[in-house]
């Protein structure tokens, strides 16, 4: 993993931390805002101190050990997956 920019397209660290997501919600909104291609990564937290970043996100200000992370889902594209509303069959249409 080399220098790319921010997930909102900054180009300097918001903060000197890793933000990380709580759950699927949390990833969802962040998928929605990003203007860069970007990947999922599970972060094994076990044991970890996990601090209240000022906007209410939750952060890790120290470096985490490569054998604690794994990609889950890698290039989503700028703004998440897009999916439009699902087809009706003719036979269930009023």
């Amino acid at each position: 993993m080399g220098p790319a920019p921010g997930l909102a397209g900054n180009t300097r660290p918001e903060l000197p931390a890793i933000f990380v997501c709580e759950d699927l919600d949390d990833v969802s909104f962040l998928l929605r805002i990003a203007r860069v291609p970007i990947d999922i990564w599970s972060v094994d937290v076990d044991g970890i101190w996990l601090e209240n970043a000022p906007n209410g996100w939750q952060l890790i200000s120290h470096p985490v050990a490569k054998e604690r992370l794994t990609l889950l889902v890698r290039d989503i594209p700028a703004g998440g997956f897009r999916a439009g509303p699902p087809e009706v069959s003719p036979r269930h249409r009023d």
